[in-house]
C-alpha cells in the first residue's frame, strides 16, 4: 500500500472518531434537554424560549465565524439540535397531558 493510500485511511478513521464523539455529544445534550424540559414543567414554563434560542445562534455564529464554518451550515445544525431538544421535552409535556 502507497503512503497516500495509508495516510488517506488514517485520516478517514480519525474522522470517524470525531463523528461518533460528535454523537455521543449530541447524546448528552438531548439528556440535558430532557432534564430541562421536566425543570420547566415544574415551574410552569413553555418548551420554547425564543431569547434563549436567539443567545444561542449569536454565540453559535462567533464561534462559526472564528473557525471559518460557513454560516448556512452552522444555522443548519443548530436548528437540528434545536428541533429535536423541542421534541425531547415535548415528551414529557405530553406525558401530563395524557393522564
Amino acid at each position: 500500500m502507497k503512503n497516500n493510500e495509508k495516510e488517506l485511511i488514517k485520516l478517514r478513521k480519525e474522522v470517524n472518531k470525531i463523528t461518533m464523539q460528535i454523537f455521543k455529544l449530541i447524546y448528552k445534550r438531548q439528556k440535558l434537554c430532557y432534564k430541562i424540559g421536566l425543570l420547566k414543567k415544574k415551574i410552569g414554563l413553555k418548551i420554547r424560549n425564543k431569547d434563549i434560542e436567539e443567545k444561542l445562534k449569536m454565540e453559535v455564529l462567533e464561534y462559526c465565524k472564528k473557525y471559518g464554518l460557513r454560516k448556512n451550515f452552522c444555522l443548519k445544525i443548530l436548528n437540528l439540535l434545536i428541533l429535536e431538544s423541542i421534541k425531547e421535552q415535548e415528551k414529557i409535556f405530553s406525558i401530563s397531558k395524557r393522564r
